[in-house]
């Protein structure tokens, strides 16, 4: 069953959870499980989840002899692989990574006990004035403070440091559109001299 999550995962971009109830509803069966994903209005991201992104690039960038970065980006074609706009995107993917140290690609990989501890650790933060405001808005301002620090431990979330105007997942997002492709940042690894 995990092996299915994982799969459906990768062919959908869609979060585990999500999955996890997709498959347990269509009891294990994937072409199944991406129909209920779509009816439940997530075929933005699973529009080219019948297509495997089995093809990429492995990108690095060194900065410095001080930072190293390797990425996994994967398409569909070997055609939109070796596409200038794949290689600028890849590039601009290695740079995050060097430049901002994210901890996770999205979100959903944030495991569920590091969300509740961040959580505890916002709900420390909140001063005396806080707890006199209903519980609605104390959970607003601590969800409002958890997306924050998701935009600095996720990479997909992080503001581009080659156009501040996007993040990383608006670039991919842009490839997309362009390319008609599924584009997946599948796994990075940084090393810093000295850690």
């Amino acid at each position: 069953m995990l092996n299915k999550i994982k799969e459906l995962r990768e062919l959908t971009n869609v979060s585990l959870a999500k999955c996890k109830a997709a498959i347990e509803s269509s009891h294990g069966d994937i072409k199944e499980a991406l129909v209920i994903l779509q009816k439940q209005g997530l075929t933005d991201s699973a529009k080219k989840a019948g297509c495997s992104a089995s093809e990429g690039l492995i990108h690095s960038y060194i900065h410095g002899g001080k930072i190293g970065v390797m990425v996994e980006i994967n398409c569909e074609t070997d055609f939109l692989a070796k596409s200038d706009a794949f290689k600028e995107f890849a590039n601009a993917v290695v740079l995050q990574i060097a430049s901002m140290n994210p901890e996770y690609i999205t979100s959903d990989d944030v495991p569920i006990e590091f969300e509740a501890e961040q959580k505890d650790i916002f709900m420390g933060q909140l001063d005396e004035k806080m707890f006199q405001k209903p519980e609605v808005v104390r959970n607003k301002i601590l969800d409002g403070k958890y997306n924050k620090w998701l935009e600095v431990v996720c990479l997909m979330n992080q503001t581009s440091v080659l156009n501040s105007e996007k993040t990383i997942e608006q670039l991919k997002a842009d490839l997309v559109l362009k390319s008609g492709e599924n584009i997946v940042v599948k796994r990075f690894v940084r090393w810093e001299l000295g850690k």
